[in-house]
């Protein structure tokens, strides 16, 4: 603070320094204030939330007492339209071998272990193996005396109603030509399924229980598999939205016509917005020919699944018994190489 030339203090500065430090101390005050204020706010927040919880899941006690009636009651609504789904899940109680099959929609009101950890799988049959919605995989945690949950699943759009459409390195909706220039070149194919469906079940990957298929991740759930005239191409590559897809095995289901050999790879869900996958085909520059140049590409679904003998539960394109997961059939497309 500034001196006179007698060293005493200007009355003036004086003033100044203790109207600073009083809006100093004001300041802080109405820091204190606002950080109360945020707490109590989150304070609200989270009992409003834990109170909405308790209408969801009703009493969470592990027997049912004052009136209180056994009741669990999952519901499930479509991701895309908003409508209510009523398809099939299975559960069972965590560690048991038995799968029991319920309708989404549909209240049980017996054979449920109060108290226990259940887990249940979407659009699944147990006695079927195969999927039907595609949905989630969850769990509950000591089942309470009601249960209301709710899951958001999609629809699983049928082979007939894949888009499927051959582009060539210019990217343009025409034929490769190999004849002009034998150079190794990406073309690919605009995969698109109907309006408010999916091909695949995308739920796959939050599984956390369940683990990738050695090289098939659980983010890229179905199978693209690439019939190429063996004289002519070498192995192919593949990848999309510039990620490197994965080879993995051929499933039982694809066979490869005669003088062609299959190389499949893992790939993504498809919705109704279109999603180019790209192929790096790498013609043979010695034995190359217009000829027999018929080469196609298909598309499997990935889906959960129960095996039907050890009761697991799985996922992939394919069941342990050589069965298709869900429908049956695959969505083939010609690729148009000259």
């Amino acid at each position: 603070m500034k001196k006179n030339k007698k060293g005493i203090i200007s009355p003036s500065l004086f003033l100044i320094g203790i109207l600073i430090v009083a809006l100093f101390g004001l300041s802080w005050k109405m820091l204190d204030d606002r950080d109360e204020r945020d707490t109590l706010q989150q304070l609200t927040l989270q009992a409003e939330l834990e109170k909405e919880e308790a209408k969801l899941v009703g009493d969470s006690i592990s027997t049912c007492t004052g009136g209180n009636t056994q009741s669990m009651l999952i519901k499930a609504v479509n991701e895309d339209t908003a409508s209510a789904n009523t398809d099939k899940y299975s559960y069972r109680v965590i560690g048991d071998t038995a799968w029991t099959e319920a309708t989404f929609g549909t209240a049980v009101t017996a054979g449920i272990s109060l108290g226990a950890d259940y887990e249940f799988v979407s659009g699944i049959s147990p006695t079927s193996e195969t999927g039907d919605a595609n949905g989630p995989y969850f769990t509950v945690k000591n089942m309470p005396c009601r249960l209301l949950k709710e899951v958001i699943v999609t629809d699983d759009t049928l082979y007939s109603d894949m888009t499927a459409t051959f582009y060539n390195s210019d990217e343009n909706a025409a034929a490769q030509d190999f004849d002009a220039d034998t150079s190794a070149d990406w073309v690919s194919i605009k995969w698109q399924a109907a309006a408010d469906e999916e091909a695949g079940n995308k739920f796959i990957v939050d599984a956390v229980t369940l683990i990738d298929n050695g090289q098939h991740r659980k983010k890229y759930p179905n199978i693209v598999c690439v019939n190429l005239n063996t004289t002519h191409h070498d192995r192919p590559e593949a990848k999309f939205e510039g990620v490197a897809m994965n080879s993995v095995s051929q499933p039982t289901i694809h066979a490869a016509t005669a003088g062609h050999t299959s190389y499949c790879f893992e790939s993504p869900v498809y919705d109704e917005d279109p999603a180019k996958y790209y192929i790096k085909l790498d013609p043979d520059n010695t034995h190359y020919a217009s000829a027999d140049m018929d080469a196609t590409a298909s598309l499997y679904y990935g889906h959960f699944y129960i095996d039907s003998e050890t009761a697991k539960l799985k996922w992939g394109v394919v069941t342990d018994d050589d069965n298709f997961v869900g429908f049956t059939a695959a969505e083939t497309v010609t690729l148009d190489l000259t």
